[in-house]
């Protein structure tokens, strides 16, 4: 178990992307990649179940989620997954634009900074020191609208987890809960609206992904029908 930054192979078609790939100890999956060349308006979401598959670990519902392509979530086949504290691999094999693409990302645990060896897995922080306003945006793809990118017009922590997120149309309730003993934050999620494409009850992850002066946050989060797939990405202001 444990939050890994990896890196994949430079063979996919926007190019090598930096991932943030987390291991729960329940067997739940969840990764969320930058495109290195085109920024994250070309992130990807993906999310599943591990089992065992002889020496390594699979998914064969990865859910993923991909900004860019115009196209809604897909279901794939995550395999090869091997996690060993402090390094992590996996190779997925993800269909786009009638193309098949296979990625092989390999890394070690993420700790705080380039400078801190503390992990986040292990080392986690107070929700009294999360809490606070930050400024972001939402991304999120669903089978009905496509790609949804919108900045937040506010968001805020408070110090016993309970957030708000308001976009464009969208206004999100949330709350964070300590993952066992772990840095990691399950989360559950409301977002309501008239025009908001994430409305319903959703759940999910939250990770850290950058500590310094600012705290770097990344929520991410699904419905039930894993047809809504969407994260937040934030920064303490």
């Amino acid at each position: 178990m444990g939050v890994y930054k990896t890196t994949t192979n430079p063979a996919s078609e926007f190019g090598a992307y930096t991932e943030y790939a987390t291991v729960l100890d329940n067997g739940q999956f969840w990764s969320f990649a930058i495109d290195n060349t085109y920024g994250i308006n070309y992130s990807t979401m993906q999310v599943g179940t591990l089992t065992a598959s002889g020496s390594t670990y699979a998914s064969s519902n990865t859910e993923i989620y991909l900004l860019g392509t115009h196209q809604p979530p897909v279901v794939e086949t995550l395999s090869g997954v091997s996690f060993s504290a402090p390094t992590f691999s996996d190779t997925v094999g993800t269909s786009v634009f009638g193309t098949a693409y296979v990625y092989n990302q390999s890394g070690t645990a993420l700790t705080y900074s380039a400078t801190d060896s503390h992990t986040v897995y292990d080392n986690p922080l107070a929700l009294s020191t999360l809490a606070g306003t930050y400024v972001g945006s939402s991304y999120g793809v669903t089978t009905s609208a496509g790609n949804v990118i919108e900045p937040m017009t506010s968001f805020s922590i408070a110090s016993d987890g309970t957030y708000t997120g308001v976009t464009a149309t969208c206004t999100y309730a949330g709350k964070l809960t300590q993952h066992g003993k772990t840095g990691v934050f399950d989360q559950t999620m409301t977002g309501t609206g008239s025009s908001c494409a994430f409305s319903g009850a959703m759940q999910g992850i939250m990770i850290p992904i950058a500590v310094s002066s600012s705290p770097q946050l990344v929520f991410q989060m699904v419905n039930s029908a894993n047809n809504l797939g969407v994260w937040f990405v934030v920064t303490k202001s």
